[in-house]
């Protein structure tokens, strides 16, 4: 029998068909707003007035009427503009845990739209749908608009999609609230997906805005719409948690809050032009596809690098030629590094004996850290290995800007062979997997590539069935209301019997 081999191959996305789920899906939104959102956000506010007074609002309305008002004002609006924040905040096991993100739209009809959410942002200036990636540094999408903007041509391409889903908010809808308002056929389709109850609970301001509240009820917890009482404009969403919380490994007791803020949304308001201009970086490619650098460096040698141990001698390329090297680089101040130093510490014994495997932790902390101090790191970590610091940034020059912990495989004639970064760890049997078939002298980065193609493949095949059921919730959720619809009644096989062949038990995080 043909033995199958297991290889796991690293995209910067914490996307898939099963999500990828952890902290590597928050990478990005801890920082500050980048220099294009901050301008089209401030672009977007500056030409919002006050909302007009609504002649309706002293009337009472049921739970579904104002949800039905809310849906029939984004949905009719000419224009509309926020500067909207997202915040997850709970508590891990001994960690507190505070982020936030950008959450920013700027629309008017018939195509023209900022978005800019988490590491991603898209802008359409009515000719051209611009969009870009942390995931894909140094590239811009450019690709003709259409006539008239839909979610569809919006979040056609799958790297700029899915990191403008990575802050856990896709656990409810996979594109942008903001977006389902504005563009779907009828966006309470997505925003009651799942609901068991929805109900109207007290009524509270948000600055000097008086808001109804809607609350729903779903089996990963209960959400609530703060619904402006004159506008019906969505100022703030509380969104359920439990799935968050089980992705994180939270205690089920534990306090978590996971809330978008769109305090200055305006409907119907002029919108400044600047909110739709967008200037390409002279140094930036157009590509019509983003594809993560991750996939883009595999098969091919990075720029030469130059590593030195704490004993001052140095590694680069010259002396590992047909060597495999396993390159970690971490941060002594990340605990998910220590984790990935540890595993590496736990290949390096395995191979201590095969001159033709190399394993490199190299830190990337500056030379305030001093070696001494890592040293202190690195006994308190028990790790014996050689470790490596890199004093002229040949990590950036030779793969481009890095997330520790991120894990590089170079082949012996030392082409890029598998990369992963952030949280997305390269496991031990994985990397033995790779390290077998490089050493019987075969290449796996084709593999990585077909992956990739095939990720992207699945993703279209699943943006057909949002648009098909106007229904733009997670992708996990999706693909189980596929399964559920498409499912017949189980019948025994009359002709053909499965008979299990083999299982491996290898496989750390089964699913992704």
């Amino acid at each position: 029998m043909k033995r199958c081999r297991i290889h796991g191959y690293g995209v910067v996305l914490a996307v898939g068909l099963v999500l990828a789920v952890g902290l590597a899906m928050v990478v990005g939104w801890g920082r500050s707003e980048s220099e294009t959102s901050s301008k089209q956000a401030g672009a977007a506010r500056s030409s919002a007035a006050s909302p007009a007074t609504d002649p309706f609002a002293e009337e009472k309305f049921s739970a579904e009427q104002i949800l039905r008002e809310m849906a029939k004002a984004y949905r009719s609006a000419g224009s509309y503009a926020d500067a909207g924040r997202v915040r997850l905040r709970g508590e891990l096991p001994g960690q507190p845990l505070d982020l936030e993100g950008n959450y920013t739209a700027a629309f008017t009809r018939p195509n023209k739209i900022f978005l800019g959410v988490g590491d991603g942002n898209v802008v359409c200036d009515g000719k051209t749908i611009y969009g870009s990636s942390a995931a894909a540094p140094g590239c811009v999408l450019a690709v003709p608009a259409p006539p008239e903007l839909s979610i569809e041509a919006l979040f056609d391409d799958f790297v700029l999609a899915s990191s403008m889903a990575q802050f856990f908010t896709e656990t409810y809808t996979w594109v942008p609230l903001q977006a389902v308002l504005l563009l779907a056929d009828d966006s309470l389709t997505t925003l009651l997906d799942g609901a068991t109850d929805v109900r109207l609970i007290d009524p509270e301001k948000i600055g000097d805005y008086d808001c109804h509240r809607v609350e729903i009820s779903r089996a990963d917890g209960k959400g609530v719409f703060w619904i402006d009482q004159r506008t019906f404009a969505l100022r703030r969403f509380e969104y359920p948690v439990e799935t968050v919380k089980m992705m994180l490994g939270a205690q089920p007791e534990s306090k978590w809050s996971l809330v978008a803020e769109f305090t200055e949304a305006q409907l119907d308001q002029p919108v400044a032009p600047e909110a739709f201009q967008f200037q390409v970086p002279p140094e930036a490619r157009r590509v019509e596809q983003l594809i993560p650098k991750g996939v883009e460096l595999l098969g091919k040698r990075p720029a030469e690098f130059a590593f030195v141990g704490l004993d001052g001698q140095t590694v680069g390329q010259a002396s590992l030629e047909g060597r495999i090297a396993v390159i970690d680089f971490w941060s002594a101040g990340e605990a998910t590094c220590r984790e990935t130093l540890a595993r590496i510490q736990q290949l390096h014994e395995r191979y201590r004996d095969n001159d033709k495997v190399r394993f490199l932790p190299v830190c990337v902390d500056p030379a305030n850290l001093s070696n001494a101090d890592l040293e202190k790191v690195l006994e308190e970590l028990n790790v014996t290995m050689p470790v490596y610091r890199d004093p002229e940034a040949g990590a950036v020059a030779a793969f481009g800007s890095l997330t520790p912990p991120t894990t590089v495989v170079l082949g012996p004639k030392g082409q890029v062979q598998a990369y992963r970064e952030g949280m997305h760890l390269l496991s031990p049997p994985v990397v033995e997997s790779i390290l077998e078939t490089l050493s019987a002298g075969e290449n796996v980065f084709p593999d990585g590539q077909t992956a990739f193609e095939t990720m992207v493949a699945e993703y279209h095949r699943l943006l057909d069935e949002m648009v098909q059921r106007d229904l733009y919730i997670s992708l996990v959720a999706l693909q189980q209301a596929i399964l559920q619809s498409d499912t017949a009644e189980r019948t025994e096989p009359s002709v053909l019997k499965l008979t299990p062949l083999w299982t491996s038990d290898a496989i750390e995080t089964p699913g992704n």
